[in-house]
């Protein structure tokens, strides 16, 4: 187990290295849809870049990005409290 400080420490981040490899999150960039593989139902938060949640949801495969602005997004990954994974993607429009 791996403890790790991120922009959400009040969450008690720790981080199990092979459940985070086992999840992709892709394509980066991506003009719209952005898929979720993962091994597990977890729970998909993805915050713009001011911060806001625009997406909440759970034992989601995709998350449409379509609606909003070009620019960046963090997905936030988590098992109940516990966040496992944080990546950002770029949404750019063709």
């Amino acid at each position: 187990i791996e403890f790790t400080e991120n922009e959400y420490p009040q969450l008690g981040i720790v981080s199990n290295a092979t459940q985070k490899d086992e999840i992709r999150i892709y394509p980066n960039p991506s003009d719209g849809i952005v898929f979720i593989e993962s091994p597990i139902g977890l729970d998909i938060e993805v915050k713009d870049a001011t911060g806001k949640t625009i997406f909440n949801n759970k034992n989601v495969k995709e998350v449409d990005l379509s609606k909003y602005a070009d620019g960046t997004y963090l997905f936030i990954i988590s098992n109940k409290e516990t966040v496992i994974k944080q990546q950002r993607v770029t949404k750019v429009s063709h």
